[in-house]
């Protein structure tokens, strides 16, 4: 919950958050955070319910890295991509300007999973990455990864390849 009162959240999430979605939001990221993508099994709810009953038997030093970690993932997407953080509309000007769930879970979970190091090449080669994320977005297969069936496990497995394939292709030009 207070993730999502932090203003790097308020800055990449305007939308307003019904029925809990903000939380889940963060509650997605950290259990991808927790588990790894390589465990996720079809089934979300699941997943998210595991989730928030292993966060209760973490440390505080354990949760202030899983917050640390967070946050600087929501600052450098935002200082990439502005208000089309997680949002289709980086690549469809016309597209509703709200958050995508799977995007924002998979490039938080990304963006969180690398070092402050890549983090800061990130930021160096902004245009760069633009353009790599906006081809993602154009390509078909992660379209459908972030837009149909989405708790899938393939589809998850898919999307995250993806958005870390192409940052650890960003990250290793030197």
């Amino acid at each position: 919950k207070s993730l999502i009162e932090t203003k790097e959240f308020k800055k990449v999430v305007i939308n307003k958050n019904y029925r809990m979605a903000h939380e889940e939001l963060v509650l997605r990221h950290i259990s991808f955070i927790m588990f790894g993508i390589k465990l996720y099994k079809s089934s979300m709810p699941k997943f998210l319910n595991r989730g928030m009953i292993d966060l209760g038997y973490l440390t505080d030093k354990e949760l202030d890295k899983l917050k640390k970690d967070f946050l600087a993932s929501l600052e450098v997407a935002y200082e990439i991509f502005g208000v089309d953080s997680f949002k289709k509309s980086l690549a469809m000007p016309n597209h509703k300007k709200v958050v995508n769930k799977p995007l924002f879970e998979t490039v938080s979970v990304c963006l969180a999973m690398i070092s402050s190091e890549d983090r800061l090449i990130l930021l160096d080669r902004k245009t760069d990455v633009i353009e790599a994320f906006v081809s993602l977005l154009e390509n078909k297969e992660f379209d459908i990864s972030i837009s149909k069936s989405t708790a899938n496990t393939e589809k998850v497995q898919t999307r995250f390849n993806m958005v870390s394939d192409m940052i650890y292709q960003l990250t290793n030009i030197r």
